[in-house]
């Protein structure tokens, strides 16, 4: 997409981070991101970090997590390339490279991949004279995963689906907004995303798309992405479940997420969870009934 770039914003309240999540072969998971906040002109101001953790199949975890001065980071203000240290996340032509090192414990993961379908983003602005706004752009809402996780010499070979999105703001996000919720269900066949983001007094936008595969027909991948009214997504939570409706005039859809593991508990972030989960649901489309069934990567955050 043409605003997956670093956007430099020299503004005292400025952050930007870029998102990767996989579902992969034998329970591999991967969720993170590289992010950047703080003043551009007083660098001591600066956190810079990668958040990324890697799920193995007994339920144990890497972490590629780090954080960097600004000399380890750079980034292209023309397209996705943004490097922390030896971590680094770039788009050649039609596929992006994602490269995470735990040097400490002789740890490499290297992964690649491409969108299946077309990007969409959601931009508001709480004063456009200002240049005030949050920035929320999805150039892979689904995208065919393959890399390498090396460890100690080891090899393992890794296939899957993931998503990568990139947000930005102008903005400090304490002051402007009361939370977010946000989720990625990866289905066998079947890849919901849902996004419902809070300012302080209301609902500044909620989105839905749904990414169907259908081997029978071209384009391989039916797409329905729509903006949704704030009444459109109602959320439920409790400290098991969640319970999830959207309603509006193009799609109606129901569905049960059950929690299993906080892969995000070890932030030093209040007021945040980042899950792998279970879901199961229904969504009615164009008088059709679909079943839809899989993993799903979610999370919460609230702010004071």
């Amino acid at each position: 997409m043409d605003d997956n770039f670093w956007h430099n914003n020299i503004g005292p309240q400025y952050i930007e981070w870029w998102y990767v999540d996989a579902r992969l072969n034998d329970n591999y998971y991967l969720a993170g991101s590289f992010g950047i906040w703080g003043n551009l002109k007083r660098p001591r101001s600066l956190v810079i970090r990668s958040d990324f953790l890697l799920t193995t199949p007994n339920g144990n975890t890497i972490d590629f997590g780090n954080s960097f001065d600004l000399s380890s980071f750079k980034a292209s203000t023309t397209k996705c390339h943004v490097q922390l240290g030896n971590n680094v996340l770039e788009n050649i032509e039609d596929k992006y490279n994602l490269r995470l090192c735990n040097g400490e414990n002789n740890i490499f993961l290297d992964l690649s991949f491409r969108p299946a379908c077309a990007g969409y983003k959601h931009i508001h602005y709480f004063d456009k004279n200002r240049c005030s706004f949050f920035a929320w752009v999805v150039p892979a809402p689904f995208a065919k995963f393959e890399g390498v996780l090396e460890k100690n010499g080891k090899k393992i070979y890794l296939i899957g689906s993931g998503y990568h999105d990139h947000n930005w703001a102008s903005v400090s996000l304490d002051e402007v907004l009361g939370g977010w919720v946000w989720g990625r269900l990866h289905g066998d066949n079947d890849v919901l995303v849902f996004a419902k983001l809070q300012g302080k007094t209301s609902t500044l936008f909620s989105s839905l798309a749904w990414i169907k595969q259908n081997e029978m027909h071209s384009p391989k991948y039916q797409y329905l992405s729509c903006a949704l009214e704030a009444t459109d997504m109602k959320i439920t939570t409790n400290a098991l479940d969640w319970d999830l409706m959207v309603t509006n005039s193009q799609i109606e859809m129901k569905l049960a997420i059950e929690k299993k593991d906080d892969i995000a508990k070890n932030t030093k972030s209040p007021g945040y969870k980042r899950l792998i989960s279970y879901g199961t649901g229904e969504i009615i489309h164009a008088g059709a009934s679909h079943e839809v069934t899989g993993s799903i990567f979610h999370e919460f955050k609230e702010l004071s």
